[in-house]
């Protein structure tokens, strides 16, 4: 009795499980290589939407493919299987993300002074917009609904060393210092710089603005996205973060001998 030979897989499972991998693999690739610098912000999102349509078009092929199949009992359900699961995968980033911007309410620039925020120089023409320059008391209200905490912080001790202690306390973080311009006088001192992201996409901007009244200095915050118009809750965080750690380094630091 001869033994019934099975048909060979479809191949529109092979398709399916070599277009899974691919778009697996994009990601990762493309977001390494906008990490070390050799794909621009724009390069990574082309490569983050070509990755997702790679992996619609797998999971079309392997429905084609397990349709052939359940009619003729062929092999390749494993090929199909193994890049429906890559596909999935791959479009489960953009689901992820898409639920994050639903849930958390987007505060993709913020300062400490709302009604004259420090204005960035070096750093302006950044892909995302900055809303507090452009959108006006509409956006102030709402961020003021959000969380209101965030104040200039004045400091009783001279702008130069102030200016001191942040430019190396700037340093210590790792952020890429882009425009430094010590106070002088009442001319306002500013560190405009980018706070860096392992996701090149999430990449912040801020600035630090000190300004010397004659008897205390005053240091307004600025945080604000460069690429994407979200932020997923990152620039408060920022905010909150920067805000105590330059109180912190500030109170860490011997006052000057002298004012002047």
């Amino acid at each position: 009795m001869r033994r019934p030979v099975a048909l060979p897989a479809p191949w529109t499972a092979f398709v399916a499980a070599r277009l899974g991998v691919f778009a697996l693999a994009l990601p990762p690739v493309a977001v390494a290589f906008a990490f070390i610098g050799w794909v621009s912000d724009k390069g990574l999102i082309a490569a983050l939407g070509g990755a997702a349509l790679v992996a619609l078009a797998a999971l079309a092929f392997a429905a084609l493919a397990f349709l052939r199949i359940w009619q003729s009992g062929s092999q390749g359900l494993g090929s199909v299987i193994s890049g429906s699961l890559a596909a999935g995968l791959v479009l489960a980033i953009p689901l992820l993300a898409g639920i994050l911007f639903l849930m958390i309410p987007a505060v993709p620039d913020l300062s400490t002074d709302l009604r004259s925020p420090a204005r960035f120089d070096a750093l302006a023409d950044d892909p995302a917009p900055l809303r507090l320059d452009e959108d006006g008391a509409g956006y102030d209200q709402r961020i003021m609904m959000l969380d209101g905490n965030f104040r200039t912080l004045f400091i009783d001790r001279p702008a130069w060393h102030v200016h001191e202690v942040l430019t190396g306390f700037a340093e210590e973080q790792g952020w890429q210092i882009v425009s430094n311009r010590a106070p002088a006088g009442r001319s306002a001192g500013r560190i405009e710089f980018i706070i860096p992201s392992w996701v090149p996409l999430m990449q912040r901007r801020g600035i630090i603005r000190l300004i010397d009244d004659g008897e205390e200095t005053a240091i307004d915050l600025r945080i604000a996205m460069r690429t994407l118009p979200h932020d997923f809750g990152k620039v408060p965080e920022d905010m909150r973060m920067i805000l105590d750690a330059i109180l912190t380094a500030i109170a860490a630091t011997p006052r000057p001998q002298s004012d002047l």
